[in-house]
């Protein structure tokens, strides 16, 4: 937004295309004048030319406005002053013109050149983007992203920006394209929208999905004919972008990223060596011989010390407990899984206690808020993988792998299910030769964001020791929480709490607006009111999508509206008089309001969307803006405050309401939980489960019976695509065309 004063006298204020106009330039703007809910008459600039100022002050006021050291608006007067009201066109053309100006250092002379400079420069490439379509966002961050030549190679290759300049999509590279006239069945663009496909079903979670769901998927991209689709992924495989895999045994044909099969490859080989250390130390330890990390006893005493282990955390331990802390001691792979409530933790403060000083131990988890549990469960310092691995954003790389390995004997990864195939693929390179790994997690969750489902692969598989523990120990086995679970896993209707004091309860509703209205009243008033609890910290809010009368996005606006956004929010009174989920009193017609963007401001709940090492925050990490500044904004982690700025703000969305994939890996002390029947495509049991199993003291699912009943006659998630399971095994993965880097 700037103003403008016209050659009339008047000032207008003008929106749009301005991205790199200075104070003082004149500016060809073309466009229409509209009616801003805000500003009232604005123009609405659709495109803009700018050129040089002509008058002595416009001159002043730009050299001013260059941001050069040391040359404000007082010193940009004086150069005016001293080289007339041409003193741009001097300045280009006599470089040491301005050694006529009194006063000016060589310093500051040297500063304003360069900036005039870059200025030019810079001022070219907006324009020749502008006139490529491209919006002022678009046009800062291509310039940012290819500094000296953005326009030379969109120029090149409109779709060379896809995946390379946030925000950047394929719509965008096809109307440059349409402006420069490139033909809709060119070579680039048929190849970027196989790749698109491509990423797409890596985004889904498959590593190497069929070729045919590839061209199915490019095709409804591109719009094109079959053939046409077909002639962009083999110029991608062409270029060594893009493989093409065959399994063993397996009709159809695979088609891969080569850093996501590198990864598998080298995923899989990791885990064959840890595999083959577990049944070495196996036939060791029948044999009565000592093993890596056995030096106090272990073979012979393994008993005694897990009884000493046991009674040093004052726990009885399960059979199933015993084997797995018997089985991480001996070293190898270990894989532990169970569902809540099964002693998970328990496992690994007990491996903690039976290894003592035998061994250096490294605690992590793929989440900030699973790593800081996992601290607070043992006691002991546990940290993000990324973090452990030494994350540089700058360069994308990890400090530890096989040249600069962990100093470690034992590495146990919690809330493993949320492993993704590039995260898991660094740990294991980073582990040192006869380091032992214990990866743990609940196979029934959803599998992790990323692409991969690495821990149901491997106990697919069958490599290392599998320990499933299904011994109950949490709530004295009484929890409706944990009986709604596992109720759920069997395709059961789970049985809802009659008493007030209960744990879990069932609310049925017709429709997704009375569903969504519910779990506002529920979260926003009843809970706060009645338990105390405080939707930023104590509640989450999860339900399958964004999009729909239930999902994130409308719940974000409703239940921001009913809570209030302000810094801290509303005291709440702890009273539980009365009952909490009665049929009657809700506030019957109010409206869930539409999905209207604002600003983020003081007060808000929100959700971390992709990982920002820089700031050691990560995708998924829940906090509360504290304040705003110019620019920026201070957001409170459960550890810490950090200050949020540019770009990254961007980053940050709503979270009074999140997706239970979000969630994964958090633990709350109440969650509420919304489906409705316009979530149909994501409803199963595994996100059912993973969503209740969020909740440490109370689960209320709201739901429509219709949606509730299609979620739990859905026994298995939908498949990912994966090689990891073959490699494990052992299959021959070929790769006929594209080249994998070794």
């Amino acid at each position: 937004m700037i103003d403008v004063l016209t050659d009339a006298g008047a000032t207008v204020r003008a929106r749009g295309r301005l991205a790199g106009v200075l104070p003082g330039e004149r500016a060809r703007l073309v466009g229409d004048y509209v009616v801003d809910p805000r500003f009232g008459r604005t123009f609405l600039a659709e495109e803009m030319c700018a050129e040089a100022p002509t008058s002595a002050d416009g001159v002043a006021l730009m050299l001013g406005g260059l941001g050069a050291k040391g040359v404000g608006a007082r010193t940009a007067q004086k150069i005016v002053l001293a080289l007339g009201p041409n003193a741009l066109q001097r300045l280009r053309d006599e470089p040491d013109c301005l050694a006529a100006v009194p006063g000016l250092s060589a310093a500051r002379a040297l500063a304003l050149r360069r900036a005039l400079s870059d200025h030019s420069s810079n001022a070219q490439t907006e324009a020749a983007l502008h006139a490529m379509g491209l919006g002022p966002a678009l046009v800062a961050r291509c310039a940012r992203r290819w500094p000296s030549d953005a326009a030379a190679r969109l120029h090149r290759d409109p779709y060379a920006g896809i995946g390379e300049v946030r925000g950047y999509g394929f719509g965008h590279a096809d109307a440059v394209a349409r402006r420069l006239g490139r033909r809709s069945d060119a070579e680039e663009r048929l190849a970027a929208g196989a790749r698109l496909a491509l990423q797409g079903l890596v985004q889904d979670g498959h590593t190497a999905p069929p070729e045919a769901a590839v061209l199915a998927r490019a095709q409804r991209i591109l719009g094109v004919e079959p053939s046409a689709a077909a002639a962009g992924l083999e110029a991608l495989l062409a270029r060594g972008l893009v493989l093409r895999v065959q399994v063993a045994g397996e009709p159809e044909l695979r088609c891969a990223l080569a850093d996501a099969l590198a990864a598998e490859r080298d995923l899989a080989q990791g885990l064959l060596a840890l595999d083959a250390a577990t049944q070495r130390l196996e036939a060791r330890q029948a044999s009565g011989m000592s093993t890596p990390l056995a030096a106090s006893g272990i073979g012979p005493g393994e008993a005694a010390r897990i009884e000493l282990a046991a009674a040093a955390l004052g726990v009885t331990l399960a059979i199933g407990q015993r084997q797995a802390i018997a089985a991480a001691l001996r070293g190898g792979l270990q894989v532990v899984t169970g569902g809540p409530g099964t002693g998970k933790t328990t496992l690994v403060r007990g491996i903690l206690a039976a290894l003592g000083d035998a061994g250096r131990v490294l605690l992590a988890a793929p989440t900030g808020r699973a790593a800081r549990r996992l601290g607070e469960a043992t006691g002991l310092p546990a940290s993000t993988l990324h973090r452990l691995l030494g994350y540089d954003p700058r360069t994308q790389r990890f400090e530890h792998d096989a040249r600069d390995p962990l100093a470690a004997d034992l590495v146990i990864v919690d809330e493993a299910s949320m492993l993704d195939v590039g995260l898991a693929a660094a740990l294991v390179r980073a582990l040192p030769p006869r380091c032992a790994l214990v990866l743990i997690g609940d196979v029934n969750q959803l599998p992790s964001v990323g692409a991969g489902a690495v821990l149901q692969d491997v106990i697919a598989a069958g490599v290392g020791t599998l320990t499933r523990l299904g011994h109950v120990f949490r709530q004295g086995e009484r929890s409706a929480i944990i009986d709604a679970a596992f109720s759920i896993l069997q395709g059961e209707m789970p049985e809802g709490c009659r008493d007030p004091s209960g744990d879990f309860f069932l609310l049925l509703r017709e429709g997704g607006a009375e569903v969504a209205r519910t779990v506002v009243e529920v979260a926003a008033r009843r809970l706060p009111q009645r338990l105390g609890l405080d939707l930023r910290r104590d509640i989450a809010v999860l339900v399958p999508m964004h999009r729909g009368p239930c999902g994130t996005r409308a719940l974000n606006v409703a239940l921001g509206a009913a809570i209030g956004a302000e810094a801290g929010g509303p005291e709440v009174a702890a009273s539980r008089t009365g009952e909490l989920f009665e049929e009657g009193g809700l506030e019957a017609e109010r409206p869930i309001l539409s999905d209207e963007r604002r600003p983020l401001q003081a007060g808000d709940k929100v959700l971390q969307t992709r990982n920002n090492a820089e700031l050691d925050v990560f995708n998924g990490d829940v906090g509360v803006v504290v304040g705003r500044q110019a620019g920026g904004l201070w957001l409170r982690l459960p550890d810490r405050e950090v200050w949020v700025e540019g770009e990254a703000m961007a980053d940050l969305e709503l979270a009074w309401a999140m997706t239970v994939h979000k969630a994964q890996g958090s633990e709350v002390p109440a969650v509420v939980i919304g489906l409705d029947d316009s979530h149909h495509l994501l409803l199963d049991r595994h996100l059912l489960y993973t969503a209740v199993t969020r909740a440490r003291r109370l689960a209320v699912v709201v739901s429509t019976r219709s949606a509730l009943l299609r979620a739990l006659s859905l026994s298995t998630p939908r498949g990912r695509a994966t090689l990891l399971q073959a490699l494990l095994r052992g299959d021959d993965v070929a790769v006929l065309a594209g080249r994998l880097q070794p």
